[in-house]
């Protein structure tokens, strides 16, 4: 079949390199697993399951989820949440293990609770339990206690109640097509908890 100059040209625009393409379906991949419930509903076997404490690795940060509790009070602060509502707190030891500061904390850990979190919400505030500031990056080399502070109504949890937490973590693509070596994928689980709600102490 004989095609013609112009006919030619519009394969050659529609024809992507095999890396784009691979790139891309890997992306759409990671993204449909997080939105139909990301780390609460992969099995087992294909994702660690690890404790309150454990430390998980990741290519940026080192993280343990230490504790997930309730309180009626905003910690580091005096500020008592709206009638109705309750502060969901997950303390959690992220250390940057880059050699340069990190902005990645606010993913690095998210949760699941059943009809009120999904894991794509992302926590309302990230605060400094040393400081009670916000947690703008995090210093190369140096492990920081925080606090992800969810607001949620009252009714919707107690203490006792299963929840799922999961350490997440990102990886460089190469050679991007638009951003070149600075692009990264979406946040992907790596380890996940599950456990129990507690008491504010």
């Amino acid at each position: 079949m004989v095609t013609t100059p112009a006919e030619r040209t519009r394969a050659g625009r529609l024809r992507l390199p095999w890396w784009v393409i691979l790139i891309a379906a890997v992306i759409a991949a990671v993204a449909l697993v997080i939105a139909l419930g990301g780390f609460s509903d992969v099995p087992e076997s294909k994702l660690p399951v690890v404790q309150l404490g454990d430390s998980v690795d990741g290519g940026e940060v080192r993280a343990s989820v230490d504790r997930i509790y309730l309180s009626p009070t905003r910690p580091m602060s005096d500020l008592d949440a709206e009638l109705g509502i309750q502060y969901l707190v997950v303390e959690a030891t992220l250390e940057n293990t880059t050699n340069r500061p990190n902005i990645f904390q606010y993913d690095v850990v998210r949760v699941a609770l059943d009809g009120v979190i999904e894991p794509t919400t992302q926590t309302d505030a990230l605060i400094e339990l040393r400081s009670g500031q916000q947690v703008s990056f995090l210093q190369s080399g140096l492990a920081a206690e925080v606090a992800y502070i969810w607001q949620i109504d009252s009714a919707d949890a107690a203490p006792g109640d299963e929840i799922f937490a999961g350490i997440f973590d990102r990886y460089r693509i190469a050679n991007d097509p638009i951003f070149g070596d600075t692009a990264y994928t979406v946040p992907t689980p790596i380890a996940r908890i599950s456990t129990e709600i507690g008491e504010a102490p």
